[in-house]
């Protein structure tokens, strides 16, 4: 029998755990990041335990918690998206629904597909499969997974969103085959890349991009990474890497920053023309803005490339921290709704498009400066 004066409460001892446990996510800076969120700067030397005890006893209200929970949750809740563009003018909802039960037939039961209802022009399909995890163990597991893809039909093209992973990369190219075999065609497939361009318009690709952010003011840039296009260093970011990496993707940080808070000109910053002609240029990028229409919420915006140092792979995600009836935000940043996660993911990917446009062009993004 349910007990309707149960109450339920996070206590810092369940706090503490939920830091703890999930090493592989909630890490070290995640940690640091959750207490400057609160204007909390902790140690960089403090251990993981310390952080944990030390953030645990800090009030949490529900948000905060769900935020937490969200953040160690395994699966896909931080997945990237990526989409792809299908040129076409012939191509309407039934013919993808025929590709897809084409597909759907060729994976027999190793895989389950199933297309819901969508409306006029949209078509929404799902994609369970087995997959193998070797991230926690070293023995095999196989984990059900989920692949949601959005085919929508606009303007004499696809487009095509998808989780960005190896395995829904494969399902959608599976299935844009399968279409091209029933229109007996062949269709033209776009994505957002910059491995054409020279390694300073691929850093400009990234701050036109944040300030082209329709109705959103960058506030702050949270993470930034770097790579070097004179050498074979890994990409590093402004949390920690190799040396020369390390610190110009601190510097970087700290310049894209001012950029963000007070509209300096970047380009025309002696620093930024010494890290450029180094050789350097951002591969990902970090930043929170607020929104300037209602509801006035705050968003964090996550632009990045899979394979940085040759700039394709082009990913996405957005986490928002809605704005209270009291004019209050939440310490942490979640998941959108569906319905705003599609507004969300129209404005970056628009934004995306104006930038490479931008950038292939050789415009001088002064504007997207002045903006952000």
């Amino acid at each position: 029998m349910s007990n309707g004066n149960l109450r339920l409460f996070a206590t810092d001892k369940d706090l503490f755990d939920l830091l703890v446990a999930p090493r592989q996510r909630i890490t070290e800076r995640i940690m640091l990041e959750l207490a400057r969120d609160r204007r909390i700067f902790c140690s960089a030397q403090m251990t993981r335990h310390e952080l944990a005890d030390y953030i645990s006893s800090l009030p949490h209200d529900f948000q905060d918690v769900a935020g937490l929970i969200e953040k160690g949750e395994a699966g896909t809740r931080n997945e990237r998206t990526t989409f792809v563009t299908v040129e076409s003018n012939d191509v309407v909802e039934a013919d993808i629904r025929a590709a897809l039960t084409s597909y759907k037939a060729s994976v027999g039961a190793s895989e389950r597909v199933t297309m819901p209802p969508s409306g006029a022009g949209v078509v929404f399909a799902n994609v369970e499969y087995s997959d193998f995890d070797y991230s926690r163990t070293h023995l095999l597991q196989r984990q059900n997974r989920n692949a949601a893809v959005e085919f929508r039909v606009e303007d004499g093209r696809v487009r095509i969103r998808l989780p960005s992973t190896e395995r829904a990369q494969e399902i959608v190219a599976a299935v844009v085959t399968e279409l091209e075999r029933n229109k007996r065609a062949t269709f033209t497939r776009n994505e957002i890349s910059v491995s054409h361009l020279i390694p300073e318009l691929r850093s400009r690709f990234f701050l036109f991009l944040m300030g082209r952010m329709s109705e959103y003011k960058a506030d702050t840039v949270t993470r930034l990474k770097v790579a070097s296009s004179n050498s074979t260093d890994e990409i590093a970011d402004s949390e920690g890497g190799d040396d020369g990496v390390d610190a110009a993707s601190a510097e970087m940080l700290h310049l894209v920053e001012n950029v963000a808070l007070s509209g300096e000109n970047l380009l025309a910053s002696p620093q930024y023309r010494q890290l450029a002609e180094s050789g350097f240029f951002i591969t990902s990028m970090t930043w929170r803005a607020s929104q300037q229409v209602a509801p006035y919420d705050k968003v964090q915006f996550d632009i990045s490339f899979e394979d940085g140092k040759e700039g394709i792979g082009f990913r996405y995600l957005a986490r928002v921290a809605p704005r209270s009836s009291r004019d209050t935000y939440p310490q942490s940043f979640r998941l959108p709704t569906e319905a705003r996660k599609k507004e969300l993911f129209e404005t970056i990917e628009a934004a995306a498009h104006a930038a490479l446009a931008a950038m292939q062009n050789n415009i001088i993004p002064s504007k997207a400066q002045g903006d952000a």
